[in-house]
């Protein structure tokens, strides 16, 4: 295993780009549950419960209608249907990448806070 982590790809930038511009409060509430989506799939990749985020349920609505969490999720592997994002076939070190790409993005902002 490599220890070196993959790097962002264009739409993870994007997504990250775009969350950095969001309020506070926006972005704490999108930050916690990202990680426990990414985290979950990054760790479990074989469950397929993690592979999957309804559409139709309210915590993911609510995430998708902060600025750049589609875009990350979709730079992550995460595939637009009709009532879900599917990262079925979403590559592990990619996941892995788009969640410390949004722990750094966390770090710099308290940072920026402090």
């Amino acid at each position: 295993m490599s220890t070196s982590a993959t790097a962002l790809n264009t739409k993870q930038k994007v997504g990250l780009d775009m969350l950095s511009e969001a309020r506070e409060g926006d972005f704490g509430a999108a930050f916690s549950v990202l990680v426990k989506v990414l985290g979950n799939l990054a760790t479990n990749p074989e469950e397929g419960k993690y592979r999957k985020l309804r559409t139709t349920n309210a915590k993911i609505q609510a995430l998708l209608a902060t600025s750049g969490v589609r875009a990350l999720l979709a730079g992550s592997g995460f595939v637009e249907e009709p009532d879900a994002l599917n990262a079925e076939s979403a590559d592990v070190s990619t996941v892995q990448a788009g969640l410390e790409g949004l722990q750094n993005l966390q770090a710099s902002r308290a940072v920026q806070e402090a």
